[in-house]
């Protein structure tokens, strides 16, 4: 109890700090450095608006001492196949903001993806009867590379390690400091994200071990987050989800409903891979913390049976308000928000008669959901919480 009460203390006094620090934008913070225990997720540094202020700063005042990197896209790096066996990297984005962000005092986690490229292999993963947007997604969703093109892949990983590693052999110009952790992929569970199979997420994640490991002896590797908190609000013993699952289950399309079981099986292999990684991305999904408990209880029982002693990190732990209903995450319809609609749409429109009471509202709830999250994630297991979105969820990005 005394616990839960330091940690609910510390939670709010490091994100009011917003209303109280005020420094230099062009002069690194002084912090808690790589010790602090909290990020930001969801930073794309590809997408020039991370690369200008006034992101960082704004995100610097929160006291986080981390963000994830969450798109470094190998598509992006290396847009054209190599010639002659030589590879032409473009690093001057990324370089940008690396640069940035470390500016700022921020320490960094890598996520590495793949996109649709000239590496690209065929999907072996595409569940039937899904709607046209998440057909969409993933047609440029990651998967295995090409047989020819996996050593590639590792190359890339490799160049990659070696730049940001801040050993002084190849590094960026201006590095203050070694980036050395690296998640492989993004929700590989998901098809919207990974359409190989799980089998080929291994292969992958394999790959980008050795050659991460051979670039930089210091490195840690993340793999794919599990995705599974939701489904444990009333289950807070931890035991296996499935039959909790199965009237949520039961109602949805069997194209979303082999997904969900395939997640899972994911996440189990993920939990016994022993030695294969360093840290356990064991993300949440939507914004509540009832599920923590019993989901925390599940991973450490998994973990302990196969003998994995990574530590546990929550690189997603997401905290906004749920406004939009989405069918095939919200297990619990009673926990959306009454009249959930009606308040987005008077956010939506600054000359609404409601519309400041409604952000007022927003942003109090979001407040109050922040700390409940990572008190919940904490008191769990996680050494370090990543907010979910730092931007505001409502078809994309806004």
């Amino acid at each position: 109890m005394h616990c839960c009460t330091f940690r609910f203390r510390l939670l709010v006094g490091l994100f009011c700090m917003v209303l109280l620090v005020f420094f230099e934008p062009s002069h690194a913070r002084a912090g808690l450095g790589s010790e602090s225990r909290f990020g930001i997720d969801y930073v794309f540094p590809l997408d020039e608006r991370y690369q200008q202020a006034p992101i960082a700063e704004q995100l610097a005042r929160t006291g986080a001492g981390w963000v994830n990197f969450a798109l470094v896209g190998w598509n992006q790096v290396e847009p054209t196949s190599p010639q002659a066996g030589q590879h032409q990297y473009e690093w001057d984005e990324l370089d940008a903001a690396v640069r940035h962000w470390q500016a700022h005092g921020f320490h960094l986690v890598f996520t590495l993806r793949m996109g649709k490229g000239w590496f690209s292999g065929p999907h072996s993963y595409a569940p039937e009867g899904l709607p046209l947007v998440a057909r969409a997604l993933m047609e440029n969703a990651d998967r295995l590379p090409k047989p020819e093109h996996l050593e590639d892949y590792a190359s890339w990983v490799a160049a990659v390690v070696e730049r940001y590693d801040h050993d002084g052999v190849g590094d960026m110009p201006g590095l203050v400091s070694g980036v050395h952790h690296y998640q492989i992929g993004n929700e590989a569970g998901n098809p919207a994200f990974w359409t190989g199979s799980i089998d080929d997420y291994f292969q992958l994640l394999a790959l980008a071990r050795n050659a991460a490991q051979e670039a930089d002896p210091e490195v840690k590797i993340i793999p794919s987050g599990l995705r599974p908190n939701d489904f444990f609000i009333e289950n807070p013993q931890g035991d296996d989800p499935e039959p909790f699952l199965q009237d949520y289950l039961n109602r949805l399309d069997p194209g979303y409903r082999e997904g969900i079981l395939r997640s899972l099986e994911l996440d189990r292999r993920i939990l016994a891979a022993t030695g294969e990684y360093d840290i356990l991305d064991a993300a949440g999904n939507g914004s509540w913390h009832q599920g923590a408990q019993g989901f925390f209880n599940w991973v450490r029982r998994e973990m302990e049976a196969a003998g994995n002693t990574a530590v546990v990190w929550d690189l997603e732990s997401r905290t906004e308000p749920l406004l939009t209903a989405v069918q095939t995450t919200h297990a619990y319809p009673e926990l959306e928000i009454p009249r959930a609609a009606d308040i987005l749409f008077q956010m939506k429109g600054p000359r609404r008669m409601r519309h400041a009471q409604a952000v007022e509202w927003y942003r109090a709830e979001q407040a109050r959901l922040l700390i409940k999250v990572f008190v919940a994630r904490f008191a769990g297991g996680a050494e370090k919480v990543f907010v979910g979105m730092p931007m505001d969820w409502d078809q994309g990005l806004e």
